[in-house]
């Protein structure tokens, strides 16, 4: 993708993460409003022409969109997201697991037998 594309694609997918809010965690929405925005008669075409169309690159590609998704909602916080806080809220709690399990120390009662059993 040609630079001024990728300008372009971030200003489009910005706008759609302000004013759309369930985008923020629903790429499909998001590439559908981003593919709207390119051709207004989105809805009219048949989904044959829809991916020819995306093959010939009239569109922008799915995971172009996803990948300035990505980097606009990393450097705008305003952008993200309620999954983001919650992946960062079980990553919290999985460091405070991780830690449990690190300073664990089994016995060799706890080590006979077959893990499966």
């Amino acid at each position: 993708m040609i630079h001024k594309d990728v300008l372009k694609l971030k200003n489009i997918v910005r706008k759609i993460l302000i004013n759309n809010l369930i985008t923020r965690d629903n790429d499909i929405m998001l590439f559908n409003l981003v593919w709207e925005y390119q051709n207004k008669n989105l809805d009219s075409l048949s989904f044959k022409e829809f991916m020819k169309l995306l093959n010939n690159k009239s569109f922008f590609a799915p995971e172009s969109i996803r990948r300035s998704r990505q980097k606009i909602q990393e450097l705008y916080p305003e952008t993200r997201g309620y999954m983001y806080f919650e992946r960062h809220d079980m990553q919290e709690e999985m460091k405070l697991i991780l830690k449990q399990y690190k300073n664990y120390n089994p016995t060799s009662e706890d080590t006979q037998g077959n893990l499966f059993d």
